[in-house]
């Protein structure tokens, strides 16, 4: 099977799609509002996925990803021209932060998608409801890892400069995590 060009193998985002993601964020730099709707197009959903685990809500997930994309806008002009999707996703995790309470405790929420695909709805919600509640569990830097490297599309590098760790402690916070979600699971 060959792929084409810019398209997703496997939850991997090809070489292209970065430069793609790159050159929109450099066309909105210039002032390109439709190139940053376009930049939002491909990149919202990945975003909101991971600001739904660190919020635990929904709304506030929605309201944090406006304020990314709104503070983006506004600072497009520190943009150094490459790394777009690393960029928005500090922008993004400095949103989710500034607005979560304090003393928030992440509640499960009610469905994500899963990399296996149950063959009924209700097992696949069920699963979904389990795997929500064993990330809940995790201590907050360990789920926002493993968050990060199942959603944003982001290098291993890139998570570990988000989160302020290096590779290899990144790795060990990974393989620890998803230890315990599968023991959980029983998987």
């Amino acid at each position: 099977m060959s792929h084409r060009p810019g398209t997703r193998r496997q939850g991997i985002l090809a070489v292209t799609d970065m430069e793609n993601e790159d050159l929109l964020m450099r066309m909105a730099a210039d002032g390109s509002r439709d190139a940053m709707d376009r930049l939002y197009a491909v990149v919202a959903p990945p975003l909101y996925n991971y600001l739904l685990r660190l919020a635990g809500d929904p709304e506030r997930a929605n309201d944090a990803l406006q304020t990314t994309f709104l503070n983006a806008w506004q600072g497009r002009a520190s943009f150094r021209g490459h790394g777009a999707r690393p960029w928005l996703f500090v922008i993004a995790r400095n949103a989710a932060f500034r607005s979560r309470p304090t003393g928030t405790v992440l509640e499960p929420v009610d469905r994500v998608t899963s990399a296996g695909i149950p063959t009924d709805e209700h097992e696949a919600a069920e699963l979904a409801d389990r795997l929500d509640a064993a990330l809940a569990r995790l201590p907050a830097e360990t789920r926002e890892a493993i968050v990060l490297s199942r959603v944003s599309g982001l290098r291993i590098d890139e998570i570990a400069d988000l989160l302020g760790l290096t590779n290899a402690a990144l790795r060990v916070r990974l393989s620890r995590g998803l230890k315990k979600i599968k023991e959980e699971l029983e998987l």
